[in-house]
């Protein structure tokens, strides 16, 4: 996990992270250790207000992104259940009217023409 694998430098950072993110959000930032300890070098000379505010921001993203992932999801399956079902009704409908053209025909008696 990032905190294990962190140096002792994020120490500071890794305490704001874990407040203004989420635990997902800190798994994808697992991959990006050294600009995490960058930013806490400039969180040394800008502040720790900016530093949270722009690992909130982060955090919000992040949530946002997922949001609108499960979101996607699940107009996905909405839109696959209409369709499967408006493929049913066509499916039912061309049936009943093949039967129907098909009775009206008459093949294979053509002594009732």
């Amino acid at each position: 996990t990032l905190r294990s694998s962190a140096p002792a430098a994020l120490g500071p950072i890794w305490s704001i992270l874990s407040e203004e993110c989420s635990p997902n959000c800190l798994v994808l930032l697992e991959a990006h250790v050294s600009v995490l300890v960058r930013a806490a070098d400039v969180a040394g000379q800008q502040g720790e207000g900016r530093l949270r505010a722009f690992l909130r921001c982060i955090g919000q993203l992040h949530e946002r992104a997922e949001r609108a992932e499960e979101a996607a999801r699940h107009w996905e399956a909405q839109w696959t259940q209409s369709f499967r079902h408006v493929l049913e009704q066509r499916r039912d409908t061309n049936h009943a009217s093949l039967g129907t053209r098909w009775n009206s025909m008459n093949f294979g008696r053509p002594w009732q023409l």
